[in-house]
C-alpha cells in the first residue's frame, strides 16, 4: 500500500510512505543503506519516497526513464608517525558522509587503511568528508578529502607525538638548568629529562590521560592530565636547604664507611669519612657505625654565605670489614630537603662484590641547591686512603 504524506490522491513528485500487507511500513536503514520493513510500534514515519508515474506496456513492463547507483569512491591511505615510520593499529574515521552510518578503519602493520563500514562496504558516497586519525601517544589530525563519484582518493595523515612541554624554575621563578625532569604517563612508565640551560624541557611519547609531573626537591608530584595535543607546564623547585646521603646495612659486615669529597670553597677538595667528619663547614658525617646495623648520613648544606659550593661531589663506601658487600644489603638514599629523590642497591652495582669499595654517585650542585646526579653504581678495588 503507498500513502501519500500528507493524504490525498497521489500524484507524479509527491512525497509517499509505502506499507506492507501486514502493516509495517518501509524506511530506509541508515546503517546498512537497504530498504527494510519496520516493525516498531507505534510506527513513526522516518523515510519518505517520491513518487513518479513512468510508464507502462503490457508485455513490456516499466520504462524507467533512469536509473543509477549511488555515486561513491573508496577512501585510502597510510598513516605515520612523526619520524615518517608506519603507524600500526592507529584509528581513522570519517565524518560529514551519512549521518549515523560510521566509515572507519584500523591500519596495518604497514600503516595502511582502507575505509568500510558496519558491515564491509567500502565505497564511500561522494562529496567533501573529513577524515580522522588517531593512535595512542600521538596526537589527532584531521584532513578534508573530497570523495569522487567513481574509482578512489588517497588520504594520507602525519601525526606528532603527544608531548609533556615546560620549564623548571626556582624558588626566585629564575630558569633551572640541569634539572631532572621525571614525567608519568596514563601507563604508569616513568619519562626522565633534563633540563636545557633555559630550563626548559620536552618529553615525547606520553601516554594520554592522567599522569604526574615531579623535579628534584618537589614534595610531592605535580598532578597532571595529558590530551592527545599534549600540554606545557611548569615545575617550581622549593628553596633547596639540604642535600643527604644516607648509608644502610644489615647485620654483616660489621663496619661499612661512607665517604665523599667535594669542593672546599677555596680552590681545593674536602674529604669526609669517620676520621674527619667536619672537614668544612658545608659537610659533615653524622656519625660512624662499627659494631652492627647503622646509618651513617652526610649532609651537604649551605654555606655561611647562604649558597652552596658549586662543584662536584663523589660519594662512595668503604667496606673497613674487608668481606664481602654481597650479603650487606647496603642501600644508599639521597634525599633534597628530607624528600626521597633516589635509592642505591649494592646488589645491583656492576663489578666484583668481594672488592672494598663500592663507588655510588657523583652529584654536581650549583649555588641555589639543583643539583644533577651521575650514577656510579660499581664495585671495585681500593682502601681506606682511596679518593675520587
Amino acid at each position: 500500500m503507498i500513502d501519500k504524506v500528507g493524504g490525498g490522491k497521489i500524484a507524479s513528485g509527491d512525497e509517499v510512505a509505502i506499507k506492507s500487507l501486514s502493516g509495517f511500513y518501509f524506511r530506509e536503514d541508515p546503517r546498512s543503506l537497504n530498504i527494510e520493513a519496520d516493525s516498531r510500534s507505534p510506527f513513526q514515519v522516518d523515510t519518505t519516497f517520491v513518487i513518479e508515474f513512468l510508464e507502462a506496456r503490457p508485455g513490456l513492463g516499466v520504462r524507467i526513464s533512469d536509473l543509477r547507483c549511488r555515486d561513491c569512491a573508496t577512501v585510502t591511505g597510510t598513516i605515520r608517525d612523526a619520524t615518517g615510520q608506519p603507524l600500526y593499529g592507529a584509528h581513522v574515521q570519517a565524518s560529514g558522509v551519512l549521518e549515523n552510518h560510521l566509515f572507519d578503519a584500523v591500519t596495518a602493520a604497514d600503516g595502511t587503511y582502507t575505509l568500510r563500514d558496519a558491515v564491509g562496504r567500502t565505497c564511500v558516497p561522494s562529496g567533501n568528508i573529513t577524515v580522522q586519525a588517531s593512535a595512542a601517544r600521538h596526537q589527532i589530525r584531521n584532513v578534508p578529502v573530497p570523495v569522487p563519484v567513481e574509482g578512489g582518493v588517497v588520504a594520507d595523515l602525519l601525526l606528532p607525538w603527544t608531548e609533556v612541554a615546560g620549564n623548571v624554575v626556582d624558588d626566585l621563578a629564575r630558569p633551572v638548568p640541569g634539572a631532572e625532569v621525571v614525567i608519568t604517563g596514563s601507563d604508569g612508565t616513568q619519562n626522565r629529562v633534563t633540563t636545557a640551560p633555559e630550563g626548559t624541557f620536552t618529553v615525547p611519547r606520553i601516554a594520554h590521560g592522567a599522569g604526574a609531573a615531579w623535579t628534584l626537591g618537589m614534595v610531592s608530584p605535580m598532578d597532571i592530565s595529558v590530551p592527545p595535543e599534549g600540554i606545557h607546564i611548569v615545575l617550581k623547585t622549593p628553596r633547596v636547604t639540604t642535600i643527604e646521603l644516607i648509608l644502610d646495612w644489615g647485620v654483616q659486615p660489621y663496619d661499612l664507611d661512607a665517604h665523599m669529597s667535594g669542593p672546599d670553597n677555596a680552590g681545593g677538595r674536602f674529604h669526609v669519612h669517620w676520621q674527619n667528619m667536619k672537614p668544612v663547614t658545608h659537610a659533615e658525617l653524622d656519625t660512624d657505625i662499627f659494631n652492627k646495623v647503622g646509618k651513617e648520613r652526610v649532609t651537604i648544606r649551605r654555606t655561611a654565605e647562604e649558597t652552596f659550593a658549586v662543584g662536584e661531589y663523589r660519594y662512595w663506601i668503604y667496606n673497613f670489614s674487608r668481606s664481602s658487600f654481597t650479603d650487606s644489603n647496603a642501600v644508599v638514599i639521597v634525599r633534597v630537603n628530607e624528600v626521597q629523590v633516589r635509592r642505591y642497591v649494592v646488589a645491583e652495582a656492576t663489578g666484583n662484590p668481594d672488592e672494598d669499595i663500592w663507588r655510588v654517585v657523583d652529584v654536581t650542585v650549583d649555588a641555589t641547591g639543583n643539583l644533577q646526579m651521575l650514577d656510579r653504581q660499581t664495585v671495585e678495588a681500593g682502601d681506606e686512603n682511596t679518593i675520587y
